[in-house]
């Protein structure tokens, strides 16, 4: 069983992502957080398997909160897919 951390700002696309994964026979969501501290605690706290991370977060940054992870050699490493619907180039 592959356990999924959807975090997201926007109640509607992390309840969405959730459904997704609540769906899927060998998936468990084991939590939703909508902020880049509370990703890292999250993961720190739950230890999942894969992480649908946003990239736009209030607190830091997405990308912040995985540099936060991979930077503790003490927690344990998920795979990360990082999400985004922002249209800007920049």
């Amino acid at each position: 069983m592959m356990r999924v951390l959807v975090v997201d700002d926007v109640v509607a696309v992390a309840s969405l992502h959730g459904r997704f994964i609540g769906a899927h026979p060998q998936c468990e969501l084991v939590g939703t957080v909508g902020s880049g501290p509370h990703a890292v605690a999250a993961i720190a706290e739950l230890a999942p398997d894969l992480v649908l991370l946003d990239v736009h977060l209030p607190g830091f940054s997405g990308l912040d909160a995985l540099r936060a992870v991979r930077a503790d050699a003490h927690l344990v490493q998920p795979e990360v897919i990082a999400l985004t619907a922002a249209r800007d180039i920049d």
